[in-house]
């Protein structure tokens, strides 16, 4: 976790190990120490967790309400949670999904489409074709059959 750290960002190498826990109201969190720079950091380090003073799973429901777009004051009364709170982990878990979609999504040419526009867009089309094959069948009874 520390930049300056010569094995910073290297797996494998040994250098991490068990340290310590520190207490939370939801319980013992681990905590590491890196041998070589001799630097210790808590097992939710660089995460959208790190120094949460509620439950992870609060968090996570309170990220998919936004996702789902409940709106900031209804999410309040609902988790009973202050609106700056809310307000505030919102952005943390936008800026978190981010850096998610920037390191694992390289390389990807991706159009930004909300659910309900292709919805819409999927719905339209579909209702065109619906009243296109009703008219060509309307057409087709509407001839009279020839005797030849």
């Amino acid at each position: 976790m520390n930049p300056d750290c010569p094995l910073h960002g290297k797996l494998g190498k040994g250098n991490i190990i068990r340290h310590s826990f520190y207490k939370m109201r939801q319980g013992r969190r681990r905590r590491y120490l890196c041998k070589a720079c001799m630097k210790t950091f808590g097992s939710t380090a660089k995460a959208p967790y790190y120094r949460l003073q509620k439950s992870r799973s609060t968090f996570d429901e309170v990220a998919t309400m936004a996702v789902e777009g409940v709106g900031i004051s209804a999410t309040t009364r609902i988790k009973n949670l202050a609106p700056d709170t809310v307000a505030h982990w919102r952005k943390k878990a936008a800026a978190y999904a981010d850096r998610f979609n920037d390191k694992t999504l390289k390389g990807f040419d991706l159009t930004e489409l909300q659910a309900d526009e292709m919805r819409t867009f999927v719905d339209t089309k579909l209702k065109l074709l619906i009243k296109q094959k009703t008219l060509t069948q309307k057409d087709e009874s509407d001839r009279l059959p020839t005797l030849e």
